[in-house]
C-alpha cells in the first residue's frame, strides 16, 4: 500500500525462547496490541507507516527487549533486537535502554492527538493520531469501545478558525429550531416594530461612527449592526475564540471524517468532480489531547494583535480629532 514501508525484525536471545511483537499506540496510556509471536532466531517482515512504534516483548521474561520506530525511508528496514543472559533489565524498564540495537537516525517523533465521542459510552468511538516524522502524513486509528482497532485514516487537514461572530452561533442554534408557528410570531414582532418606526430611535452616536456607518446603509440600525461586528471581534481577538478540527481521510471506505470541537461529522466521496457532499452530523465528541499541529496553529495569534492595535489606533484617532 502506498506511504508504507517494511520492517524487517531478527530475533536473538539467550533468555526467551519467544516474543511477541506488540504495536504501541500513542494514546497517553500506552496500549499494546500484540500482531505475532517470534520464535528465537526468527525474522519477520511487517508493513507499517512511517511513524508507528512497534516493541517487542519476551514471552517467559516479559522484559521489552527492543523498540523501533519505522522511519520514512527506506522502504525496507531493518533491524536485530535481542539480549544475552545476565543483561535482562527489569520488565518496567525503559525500552530503549532494553534494546541492543535501536531505530536508525532518532529523529523527532510528533505524537499526541486524542479525539472521543461523548454520545453513548457502549458505542464511544476514539480517535487516536500515531506517533510520526514531521516530514510524514499524520495517521490516525479508530478504536471502538473494547479499544479494537476499527479503522486507519490520514490526515488531510488541520484548522483553527476565529470564530469572529461567535455570538451569533446561538442564535442561529436557535432561530434554526424554530417552527412556522414560532417564526411567524417573530416576523410579526419585526413587522409591528417597522410600523410604529421602533427602528429609527434617535442614537446620539459618534459622528465618525454615523459618517462611516452612512456609506453602507440607512441609520441608525446599520450603526447598530456595525458595533455589534465591531464589539464580537474585538471580545474574539482579545479572548481568543477559536474553531478547531482535523480532516481525516479513510482509505478503505474512502470516507472523510470530520473532527471538531464538540461534534465529530462525515461525508460520503464526491460523485462527480468538482461537487462536495454536505458534512453530516455523526455524534457528539471532543479532543482529549489537541494534535500538534493544531497546538502549533493555536500559538499563531499575530493577526489578533494587528486587529485590536488597528481599532485602538482608529478609536484614538476619533477622539483625538
Amino acid at each position: 500500500m502506498a506511504g508504507m514501508v517494511t520492517l524487517q525484525l531478527s530475533f536473538h536471545s539467550d533468555v526467551d525462547e519467544a516474543a511477541a511483537l506488540i504495536w504501541v499506540a500513542d494514546n497517553g496510556n500506552g496500549a499494546e496490541t500484540q500482531y505475532l509471536e517470534l520464535a528465537r532466531g526468527a525474522s519477520v517482515r511487517q508493513a507499517t507507516y512511517p511513524g508507528h512504534c512497534w516493541l517487542l516483548r519476551g514471552k517467559t521474561s516479559r522484559q521489552v527487549i527492543g523498540r523501533v520506530v519505522a522511519q520514512e525511508h527506506p522502504a525496507v528496514q531493518q533491524h536485530v533486537l535481542g539480549v544475552q543472559a545476565g543483561a535482562a533489565a527489569p520488565a518496567d524498564a525503559d525500552p530503549a535502554s532494553a534494546s541492543s540495537v535501536h531505530s536508525s537516525d532518532g529523529a523527532p517523533q510528533l505524537s499526541g492527538g486524542v479525539w472521543v465521542s461523548t454520545d453513548d459510552e457502549s458505542i464511544q468511538h476514539r480517535f487516536e493520531r500515531l506517533p510520526s516524522s514531521p516530514l510524514a502524513p499524520a495517521e490516525w486509528v479508530e478504536k471502538d469501545a473494547s479499544g479494537a482497532e476499527i479503522g486507519q485514516l490520514v490526515q488531510l487537514d488541520a484548522v483553527v478558525h476565529t470564530r469572529w461572530l461567535w455570538w451569533t452561533t446561538a442564535i442561529f442554534k436557535r432561530w434554526l429550531r424554530m417552527d412556522h408557528g414560532q417564526e411567524h410570531l417573530v416576523l410579526s414582532a419585526l413587522s409591528i416594530a417597522a410600523a410604529y418606526q421602533l427602528d429609527q430611535v434617535s442614537v446620539p452616536w459618534p459622528d465618525w461612527l454615523r459618517h462611516f456607518a452612512s456609506r453602507a446603509g440607512p441609520q441608525p440600525g446599520m450603526l447598530l449592526m456595525v458595533l455589534a461586528f465591531l464589539l464580537g471581534a474585538l471580545v474574539a481577538a482579545l479572548v481568543p475564540l477559536t474553531e478547531t478540527y482535523v480532516v481525516l481521510f479513510n482509505r478503505a471506505t474512502s470516507l472523510e471524517v470530520k473532527l471538531a470541537d464538540t461534534q465529530g461529522f462525515a461525508r460520503e466521496p464526491a460523485a462527480r468532480p468538482g461537487h462536495a457532499p454536505h458534512w453530516r452530523i455523526v455524534c457528539e465528541g471532543h479532543f482529549e489531547e489537541l494534535p500538534p499541529d493544531v497546538r502549533q496553529l493555536q500559538g499563531q495569534r499575530g493577526y489578533h494583535a494587528a486587529f485590536v492595535a488597528a481599532v485602538l489606533v482608529a478609536v484614538a484617532a476619533a477622539v483625538l480629532r
